[in-house]
């Protein structure tokens, strides 16, 4: 943090393996990224108003199916302005440019198809927060 402004980071980074059935081989564990992050930064205009900017994603993933799914991430925005004392109003922007986007690995099915855990598209949300 620095005056108005702030940033918050995590990641987790996992080299996962895993042996194949009767080997000593141990290979790409399937199914979980090598990297997955967020950061977010804002900026605190005092009394008046918070904006922000955040980000998530993840690095590619080795499905269940051999096939390596490309890593990718999503961004967002945050708005909050008060405009009297004790009163907040808030809008928040998921997934900003409406990415398709897959969480975890993708796995090919029947028909050419990809099941996966797919991020919400462009979500927008409000908020109203009164403080007593």
């Amino acid at each position: 943090q620095n005056g108005g402004f702030s940033m918050v980071a995590n990641a987790t980074y996992s080299k996962a393996t895993r042996a194949g059935a009767g080997s000593t081989l141990f290979t790409r564990s399937p199914n979980l990224p090598d990297l997955t992050y967020t950061v977010s930064a804002n900026y605190d205009f005092g009394d008046i108003a918070t904006f922000g900017i955040n980000t998530t994603g993840q690095t590619s993933v080795l499905g269940d199916d051999g096939n390596v799914y490309p890593g990718s991430a999503t961004f967002g925005a945050v708005l909050q302005v008060r405009p009297v004392k004790n009163l907040e109003l808030g809008v928040q922007a998921y997934n900003l440019f409406n990415k398709y986007d897959l969480r975890g690995a993708g796995n090919r099915v029947d028909n050419g198809l990809i099941a996966g855990g797919a991020a919400l598209g462009r979500t927008f949300t409000g908020s109203v927060r009164y403080s007593f």
